[in-house]
């Protein structure tokens, strides 16, 4: 695909490592990163001039299992970490796989539910 898109980065894209302890420390160091990005913005994604943004909130590498309830607990794990109101998540997407969209316990089901139930309790 490099060849065809972009045949002059050939040789960087050879280059790059792609073990799985690199790329597993790699996604910590872009996850770090956005985190802190997101703090300083405000949790909000709202600047100190109202200029809203929408921000990654995560990266988590999933070592275990990856049913919908096991991605659910590290959406949770990642929203409470940086103390976000669960009524103010707007949206979740997702690749569409079993475990993201099951009827009843895929990913974007659990979190629906979660902001529905935070949204009551307004």
């Amino acid at each position: 695909m490099v060849e065809n898109i972009c045949p002059e980065k050939k040789q960087q894209f050879a280059n790059v490592c792609l073990a799985g302890s690199t790329m597993s420390r790699r996604i910590e160091e872009v996850s770090s990163d956005i985190k802190r990005q997101l703090e300083a913005k405000g949790v909000e994604g709202v600047d100190s001039e109202m200029n809203v943004s929408e921000e990654l909130l995560d990266l988590q590498s999933i070592k275990n299992q990856k049913r919908g309830i096991d991605l659910f607990a590290s959406v949770c794990s990642a929203v409470d970490d940086i103390k976000l109101q669960w009524n103010k998540v707007s949206g979740i997407i997702t690749d569409g796989a079993p475990a993201m969209v099951g009827e009843h316990t895929g990913l974007s089901t659990l979190v629906c539910n979660k902001v529905s139930e935070a949204t009551s309790k307004i």
